[in-house]
């Protein structure tokens, strides 16, 4: 069943900051398996199905069809392999200059601080379950405006953002706004920009859902100033 206010909000974040592609909704620890969730027969990556959501498609991933090990490690669905863990996947990549530097790396992913046994993503507009999550792929001026956003009411505080160029949806644009309760903005990563068909000029940012009709409202008292920047 279509939930009448998400399809509200997706059209007013849409509409006011110019998104190119739908605002997606992600449901965590997700036990019920709503009607039209499409489960595809072969493991892709998390970053690869909230691309698919952006594009109007409904899917469900239980914990085998996360190809990503990492990605499914942030999300909460399993542990991280041990090569993964002692930094030696990820050094042998090329991706840091030391295993130590890797392990680190490893160490401080952000995780969902819970057990996940799927992750149901879709456009906002068509998620018939109170979402944990919202997605919204970017551009570099529709961030500011978002950051803009978040202080219109009160004037602060400032918008923090944590990032690293790894593990940029599953855990700085998912895990990270839903265990702090509040948005972060990340830059994509290698995962994301080969596999998940974003552009040079795209980003996301993460909003925990508790705090997406403010958003959206003040996004509104905004308007005025988003036109003379259109």
């Amino acid at each position: 069943m279509q939930n009448t206010r998400y399809e509200e909000l997706s059209c007013k974040l849409q509409t006011i900051l110019g998104l190119k592609k739908l605002p997606v909704a992600v449901k965590l620890h997700a036990d019920e398996r709503p009607e039209g969730f499409k489960e595809l027969e072969k493991p892709i990556r998390y970053c690869i199905s909230i691309y698919e959501a952006s594009e109007g498609e409904k899917l469900i991933l239980p914990k085998m069809k996360h190809a990503c090990l990492t990605g499914a490690y942030a999300l909460g669905i399993t542990e991280l392999p041990s090569n993964i863990k002692s930094g030696e996947a990820p050094y042998h990549h090329g991706l840091f200059k030391s295993i130590d530097a890797a392990r680190r790396a490893m160490s401080e992913i952000p995780r969902v601080n819970t057990t996940t046994t799927a992750t149901l993503v879709a456009p906002l507009e068509r998620m018939p379950l109170k979402p944990d999550v919202v997605l919204l792929i970017c551009n570099p001026k529709q961030a500011m405006l978002i950051a803009n956003a978040f202080i219109y009411e009160q004037g602060g505080p400032t918008v923090g953002a944590t990032f690293t160029g790894a593990q940029a949806l599953c855990g700085y644009a998912t895990a990270v706004p839903y265990v702090s309760k509040q948005p972060n903005f990340s830059f994509g990563c290698y995962g994301c920009r080969l596999s998940a068909k974003i552009g040079d000029e795209d980003m996301y940012c993460g909003v925990p859902f508790e705090m997406v009709d403010n958003f959206t409202s003040n996004l509104m008292g905004l308007e005025g100033a988003v036109k003379k920047l259109v």
